[in-house]
């Protein structure tokens, strides 16, 4: 039986999180949206990883229309999250992964595992 814990984080301005994947398990970043803002400014919000040495630009959310993203990130391996936003909280969704448990998803009726590279984007 296969079991999704999600969960979701807030990163608040001029702060990074940092997520360390306990031994044996992935986390799976699916989402991030914007939070309530300070003013009512129309920027776009610069999203990053740091992962290792590398420091990576993961997207853009645009404060508008659409203030959210989705993304496909699977690490094994701890990393930082952080954002441009200087008025506001970014929040991320996603969820914990086991070492034995398929990838909740079939990528046209392949089983999907989970990465051993500890840095790979997918």
């Amino acid at each position: 039986m296969f079991s999704l814990r999600i969960a979701t984080v807030e990163v608040k301005s001029g702060a990074s999180l940092r997520v360390d994947p306990v031994e044996g398990k992935s986390v799976h970043i699916s989402q991030a949206t914007l939070g309530k803002s300070d003013t009512n400014e129309n920027v776009s919000v610069q999203l990053y990883m740091k992962a290792g040495d590398h420091k990576i630009g993961i997207g853009t959310l645009p404060n508008g229309k659409i203030p959210q993203l989705s993304m496909q990130i699977l690490l094994d391996k701890g990393f930082e999250l952080s954002h441009s936003w200087k008025n506001g909280s970014v929040h991320f969704s996603g969820y914990v992964i086991g070492p034995t448990e398929p990838y909740p998803f079939n990528c046209l009726n392949i089983p999907c595992y989970r990465l051993s590279n500890p840095y790979k984007l997918v």
